[in-house]
């Protein structure tokens, strides 16, 4: 039986995936028509937070011509919302 020693290094470095693009632009778009049928904040205060947070991030990995605005709108709905 051959053990491998604690301080060996891994033969190769673990390898990143890239992002889905597809799953994460219709992840993106459900929360959008969530938000935009809403006529009250639709989520509790924790997971509207969590959003707040995420929702910029993954805008980001998507083509800009498609993020920026999307991140735009999901902005100006959650303001929408925010004052309902």
């Amino acid at each position: 039986m051959n053990q491998p020693s604690l301080f060996d290094s891994p033969a190769e470095p673990a390898k990143t995936a890239s992002p889905n693009i597809p799953a994460i632009r219709k992840h993106l778009l459900a929360v959008m028509r969530t938000l935009r049928n809403a006529e009250i904040m639709p989520w509790h205060k924790a997971e509207a937070a969590g959003w707040e947070k995420n929702f910029p991030v993954l805008a980001r990995l998507l083509p800009a011509e498609e993020g920026e605005p999307m991140l735009a709108e999901f902005e100006q709905e959650m303001a929408r919302l925010k004052q309902a």
